[in-house]
């Protein structure tokens, strides 16, 4: 089953179970309370999404298999991600600037919640849902992302 045989409205709140799961996630790794939220779903083809108000901005390619298949594009803004690296590194400097340490760490915080995501959407559905990133990467200039 594909997410896009359900409307808009399933979508968004089988997305938000998963986002609550990945939000408390996050806020154990972090040691505070945040608060992620879950816009309305839209299917869109990538190509037609504007991310300049974004940039500079990392994305995340997750692919679903199991009980529901498909692909999501997740983006963070460049300066979210240096706040959440700042905390974790008892740094009060959020430049911005990643290098393969930060990146590591940031791949292995998007990694949980990505898994706890899953594993919420498949005791949601009642069966498994298998998830794969297959791609993250720093976009700044680009006005598409590749796929």
């Amino acid at each position: 089953m594909g997410l896009n045989e359900f409307n808009g409205d399933s979508v968004t709140e089988i997305l938000k179970v998963g986002v609550g799961a990945a939000t408390d996630t996050l806020a154990t790794i972090l040691g505070s309370s945040i608060d992620l939220t879950c816009g309305e779903a839209l299917e869109k083809q990538v190509k037609d999404v504007d991310f300049a108000s974004l940039k500079p901005a990392m994305y995340v390619v997750v692919e679903y298999s199991g009980a529901i298949s498909g692909r999501s594009i997740m983006v963070y803004r460049q300066i979210d991600l240096s706040v959440i690296l700042s905390i974790l590194m008892n740094n009060e400097d959020a430049s911005g600037d990643f290098d393969e340490l930060s990146m590591g760490m940031l791949k292995e915080i998007i990694n949980q919640m990505c898994n706890e995501f899953a594993l919420k959407l498949s005791e949601f559905f009642g069966a498994q849902i298998n998830i794969r990133i297959s791609d993250i990467c720093m976009f700044e200039n680009s006005d598409t992302i590749a796929r």
